[in-house]
């Protein structure tokens, strides 16, 4: 009874803000599930790390991190490797975003040149990030 309470409150708050069909996704008790599901098969594990990986994507689903900012979120904030990081941002924009993926476009206003280029996982989120110690002699 009083998670139906709590439930209606972030809809009257949220109300307005974003749209119905990403609130709905965002209170939906299928998505905590699929994000679990996902989350253990790439090996995250943790309750805490999966609940972290949970509010990533809320974050994104409120407007507040670009959905291309999400493996980031989850390498540092889960302390995985990269590759992880996009092989769960993958899933997660399969399972989770392709929903609503209008509703995305909408609210990060993405033209269609944007909309392609988000689509693709950018090289700079796909490669580690780091100093490129292979030199070739100079002759």
């Amino acid at each position: 009874m009083s998670e139906d309470i709590e439930i209606e409150k972030l809809k009257s708050a949220l109300s307005g803000k974003i749209s119905d069909p990403l609130l709905d996704l965002i209170i939906s008790e299928n998505t905590p599930l699929r994000i679990a599901e996902i989350c253990l098969e790439n090996g995250v594990a943790k309750e805490e790390d999966i609940e972290k990986a949970g509010y990533g994507i809320c974050l994104v689903l409120l407007g507040q991190l670009p959905p291309t900012g999400l493996p980031i979120f989850l390498e540092k904030g889960l302390k995985i490797n990269n590759d992880i990081a996009v092989k769960i941002y993958r899933k997660i924009s399969e399972v989770i975003f392709s929903a609503v993926k209008d509703d995305l476009s909408k609210l990060y206003n993405l033209t269609q040149d944007e909309k392609e280029k988000t689509e693709e996982m950018p090289e700079e989120l796909i490669k580690p990030l780091g100093k490129d110690i292979y030199k070739e002699p100079i002759e």
